[in-house]
């Protein structure tokens, strides 16, 4: 069913054919009935498009989750980026610290990714993220140039209190080999 509640283009993609087909056969007929069916199916299709709209799914909002805290990377808030870090993850907080001290952020583009898989299963509902970003970045310590190095992440997140929130992290340089 997620082909319905992320993304709409299957449902568009249908109803644009079923809408032309029925048009066509109007044209050919001049049967109100299929002028009544062409309506029929542009109100369905806005519907399911509106439901889409509306059903936010727990993979959407981790992914919303992700691209927070790449806006708050950007914008060099640290308390804003430890909002999204579980209260637990001590050496995550202290990460952050320790590298948004040493370098100035200027954009992070998330190039590959993320791919997000949810799993409900467990007794608090994990979901993992794979990405590739590439923050543009000057040192603090007076260096100059922008550096942009390639980063592959990993994150798992966890549902705490309504929230995703991130409680691991793996960032290394990357290699398109491993992929």
């Amino acid at each position: 069913m997620t082909w319905l509640t992320e993304d709409p283009t299957a449902v568009i993609v249908l109803g644009a054919i079923t809408i032309v087909l029925l048009a066509i056969i109007f044209f050919n007929t001049g049967r109100a009935a299929v002028l009544f069916g062409m309506f029929a199916a542009i109100l369905l299709v806005g519907l399911l498009v509106l439901a889409e709209h509306l059903i936010v799914t727990d993979r959407e909002r981790v992914e919303m989750t992700v691209y927070d805290v790449a806006k708050s990377l950007e914008a060099n808030d640290l308390a804003d980026v430890q909002s999204y870090l579980a209260a637990d993850a001590t050496r995550l907080h202290n990460q952050a610290v320790r590298y948004m001290s040493m370098v100035e952020l200027q954009e992070v583009h998330i190039t590959d990714g993320p791919d997000i898989t949810v799993n409900k299963l467990t007794t608090t509902p994990t979901a993992h993220v794979d990405l590739v970003a590439v923050p543009h970045h000057k040192l603090k310590s007076g260096a100059s140039g922008r550096q942009q190095i390639p980063l592959e992440v990993k994150l798992k997140l966890r549902l705490t209190d309504d929230r995703w929130l991130i409680d691991g992290a793996e960032i290394i340089p990357f290699n398109p080999s491993n992929r």
